[in-house]
């Protein structure tokens, strides 16, 4: 009997260590991916930069928010539209 309480209690906690293990796998290999991708883009000539909307600053602001994606396209985002009023102003 104590066999199969044991195994009933243990089955659980060793899924959830399991996929607790496995999602801290993910979150390191997005951040990784995320640390190569700007690390790619800060090399990139400031020119083709504001080809993408946005600046070295801008990437560099990224590596120190929580959110990188959403900060570019936030600051590409503020570019486009000040592009937008100054090609219909013109």
């Amino acid at each position: 009997m104590t066999t199969t309480f044991a195994t009933e209690t243990t089955t659980p906690f060793v899924s959830r260590a399991v996929e607790a293990v496995v999602e801290a796998v993910r979150a390191l290999h997005a951040r990784r991916t995320q640390r190569l991708a700007l690390a790619a883009l800060i090399e990139m000539d400031p020119g083709r930069l504001d080809d993408l909307g946005i600046t070295v600053q801008d990437v560099q602001d990224a590596m120190q928010a929580p959110q990188a994606g959403r900060h570019l396209e936030a600051r590409r985002t503020v570019r486009a539209n000040t592009w937008t009023a100054k090609v219909v102003a013109a």
